[in-house]
């Protein structure tokens, strides 16, 4: 059974099989949809309860357990499907209407995150 990982820092799941995910970055709020926390902190402070796709660092790039791997190269809006078990959809509203990414295969998941780290970069050692 192959699991689907990544988009950036999500909280609320870390497998995202079955889910439809935006890949947008937008304030947590308090709560993130749980309820009744959400619903108060929105009754009394409008949107201030998140909601529970909501992360400050969104990234368009999925990795699964076979390590296969897409990312999108433009900085639009964008939703992962991945609650279909036979495909996988990308919705995306880009300006242009051109949306650009790329296909990483690889042997294992960890050849997989050296490949899109090298496109991404990476940040300073620490210490």
């Amino acid at each position: 059974d192959e699991r689907i990982y990544g988009l950036g820092e999500q909280y609320s799941s870390l497998e995202h099989n079955g889910k439809k995910l935006p890949i947008i970055a937008a304030e947590q709020g308090i709560g993130r949809g749980k309820q009744p926390t959400t619903f108060m902190f929105n009754r009394m402070l409008f949107g201030s309860g998140g909601s529970w796709h909501t992360t400050y660092s969104a990234i368009p790039h999925y990795v699964t357990s076979k390590a296969r791997s897409l990312f999108l190269t433009n900085f639009s809006y964008a939703e992962f499907d991945f609650t279909d078990d036979e495909k996988i959809s990308i919705l995306s509203t880009t300006p242009t209407n051109r949306l650009t990414g790329q296909i990483i295969g690889a042997r294992s998941v960890p050849e997989t995150v050296e490949a899109y780290t090298e496109y991404s970069g990476k940040g300073p050692k620490i210490g």
